[in-house]
């Protein structure tokens, strides 16, 4: 019987990939809706379909055409109805697909018609309504209207990623009927709550009284990043207050009994880095309480991957008694579910060398005792993520899911090494070195060593790890050793850890980086002469510093990077508040910081070769950064001499370009990369 050989993963494997994300259990613990991704080379665009599986062992079916996107999949309350956000019909619309029993779908009804499209459905306890997120043109006409056909822009918050100039519109939360006796055309939504600022997040009180939600209407709403829970009822009176507007909130959820909500947050104004924490308020004014102030790990957080999932935090959820809360926090390289009492006792309940990046769970108090289930999408350094099923403790757990195994079983894939290197002053700092697939060290011949590429993380508090990233296979199957740290300001190792380049970006962070880089020359197979580094944003920044202050690199990528802080802080869609707390002031207040930060401040000292990577629609770090570097370099050459860098536009893409960009660019991209690797190392 012949064996049948694995083959290396190749760039046109990114079709074949499957994202599995937001799980979703029905209430009657029966079925579970998640949501799958992928991308389609014949429309140039993502994919996003929606299937339900009954966990009996039946296989997932397919509930939503496969022309369009869907998303935000949510039971009603009695497990009868499925509330979804889709396209099918122009913008993303509200629909609602009913089950005749277990996981058949039958018809799906349309809820919504707005002009702008809707998110973040979530049904009434009764099961009669849905409120949801939808924008509207409710600013004073002058400003909607102006004389001139041009933007008129009074926000300092005037333009996001990939989008560039945002319409004047604010969103709000509404409220549409979806009883069986209406026909949809008589279920109009009603707009529940108004103003300038925008409402987003809404979750509906079990006893239907409230609405909670999340907003900023601080009065300097426009420089901070504020987020603060608001009550209003359905029918729309004025909103309460209900936190104290300290800092950021970004995810919530009610007790079963509706006198408490937990939330993600923290209370430290616009502090980066800083650890968020799983806080409960009441509805009676009562100050907030942290019931993991104890836990120097930041609540919500995920290792990252080339995809998004794990941008939004799993939002914390109770258990029917009201005993526990569950919740998602990175130790870090890998990512876990626990749970907590409300005194602040914390239990680990899925852990292990893994990424859990979502969940769901369902749970009942019968006979006087809990009993339920816990799904969660768990990914690992060899599989992009599959659907776990567990009891509430963690026991049993099994997958439930094989939507990437077919392809995987082709692969030759290579599982990371981890490193753990004591920095110069005492701290630990974690790294991976992923080798070529088919490297075996007892196989080398003398003197056969691999050209290494060091990989700096983005955020960049962002952290790498026990999570399979398609990029870094990739480029190991070609050949390449490939080398990513978690270098101080990387989260999941402690707060201290994450804010110690507060105001010394390329201090620490580099120190560690390159402590790093010297103890993987030392390991077998690793070419010391051939070293490339390269990054995304904060790791673009990386790169450029680097090459401004070490010779070792004979190659550099910077994509979507950064190369001058003072330019940056006014140019970035909205990121003052980041920047001022990132560098402890602003360029005003410490303009001699700015520029001794900014790695063009030392671009006499660049002659690795570089190749800039810049999206056209990038406003967190806009394309200006790689234009002023790529002409200071370019002016910088000596007579008869050229300093060798080279910069690639990319039109109608954004800062996220190698998360969400569309196939085509993806895959030229990846052949820039590739060659411009291959002539440098």
């Amino acid at each position: 019987m012949t064996e049948t050989r694995r083959r290396k993963i190749i760039a046109e494997d990114i079709f074949r990939v499957r994202w599995i994300d937001d799980p979703q259990l029905s209430p009657d613990g029966q079925c579970v809706a998640f949501v799958v991704s992928g991308l389609d080379r014949q429309s140039d665009a993502s994919t996003s379909q929606i299937y339900i599986m009954a966990l009996d062992g039946s296989h997932p079916i397919l509930i939503t055409p496969l022309d369009a996107r869907e998303s935000n999949p949510r039971w009603s309350p009695d497990s009868r109805h499925l509330a979804l956000i889709s396209d099918r019909s122009g913008a993303p619309q509200l629909w609602s697909v009913a089950f005749a029993g277990g996981a058949r779908p039958g018809a799906a009804t349309q809820l919504t018609s707005t002009p702008y499209g809707v998110s973040n459905p979530c049904w009434s306890p009764d099961g009669c309504h849905i409120v949801f997120v939808a924008a509207i043109d409710d600013l004073p006409g002058w400003l909607q209207k102006p004389a001139a056909p041009y933007p008129l822009i009074t926000s300092l918050k005037y333009k996001a990623d990939g989008i560039g100039i945002l319409p004047t519109r604010r969103k709000h939360l509404w409220i549409v009927p979806v009883s069986a006796d209406q026909a949809p055309a008589d279920n109009q939504p009603i707009q529940i709550t108004f103003g300038d600022g925008d409402d987003t997040m809404p979750a509906w009180s079990p006893d239907g009284a409230h609405i909670a939600f999340l907003a900023n209407r601080t009065p300097r709403r426009d420089y901070n990043q504020v987020m603060d829970i608001w009550l209003v009822s359905p029918t729309g009176y004025a909103p309460r207050l209900l936190t104290a507007s300290l800092g950021a909130i970004r995810t919530l959820s009610w007790s079963p009994n509706g006198a408490t909500l937990a939330y993600i947050g923290h209370e430290r104004g616009d502090t980066q880095g800083v650890n968020f924490s799983l806080w409960v308020v009441q509805l009676d004014g009562t100050p907030s309480r942290n019931l993991t102030r104890h836990l120097d790990r930041s609540v919500g957080l995920v290792v990252r991957s080339d995809d998004l999932r794990g941008m939004q935090p799993p939002s914390p959820a109770w258990t029917a008694d009201g005993a526990y809360i569950y919740f998602a926090f990175a130790e870090g390289s890998s990512s876990h579910i626990a749970r907590t009492t409300l005194d602040g006792t914390i239990v680990t309940i899925i852990s292990g060398e893994r990424a859990c990046l979502a969940f769901s769970l369902q749970s009942a108090v019968i006979g006087g005792a809990l009993s339920g289930r816990l799904v969660s999408v768990i990914a690992d350094d060899l599989q992009p993520g599959e659907i776990y099923l567990a009891d509430l403790t963690g026991a049993g757990e099994r997958p439930v899911t094989a939507f990437n195994a077919a392809w995987l079983a082709e692969l030759m894939l290579s599982r990371p090494e981890r490193l753990l290197i004591q920095a110069d002053d005492g701290n630990e700092v974690e790294a991976f070195l992923l080798r070529p697939p088919d490297y075996v060290l007892s196989t080398l011949s003398p003197g056969q060593h691999y050209p290494l590429v060091v990989q700096v993380h983005g955020g960049p508090h962002y952290a790498l790890g026990h999570r399979f990233y398609f990029e870094f296979q990739r480029l190991a199957a070609q050949g390449y050793m490939i080398l990513t740290p978690n270098i101080r300001g990387s989260q999941g190792y402690g707060e201290a850890f994450a804010t110690a380049i507060h105001g010394d970006w390329g201090g620490r962070d580099y120190q560690d980086l390159m402590q790093v880089v010297d103890m993987a020359v030392t390991i077998d197979g690793v070419d010391a002469a051939r070293l490339a580094i390269t990054g995304v944003s904060y790791g673009g920044f990386m790169t450029n510093w680097a090459i401004g202050h070490s010779h070792r690199f004979r190659a550099a990528i910077c994509e979507n990077g950064i190369s001058n802080l003072l330019s940056n802080f006014g140019t970035g869609g909205g990121g003052q508040a980041f920047w001022t707390s990132s560098m402890r002031g602003t360029p005003y207040t410490m303009p001699e910081r700015y520029r001794l930060q900014s790695p063009i401040t030392y671009v006499e000292n660049m002659i690795t070769p570089l190749l800039l990577i810049h999206a056209e629609q990038d406003h967190n770090c806009d394309i200006g950064q790689s234009e002023e570097l790529f002409v200071a370099l370019k002016l910088l050459a000596e007579p008869g001499t050229a300093r060798d860098v080279a910069f690639v536009r990319i039109p109608a893409e954004g800062h996220l370009m190698n998360l969400v960009g569309r196939p085509s660019m993806r895959l030229g991209r990846i052949a820039i990369i590739d060659q411009w690797l291959k002539d440098k190392l």
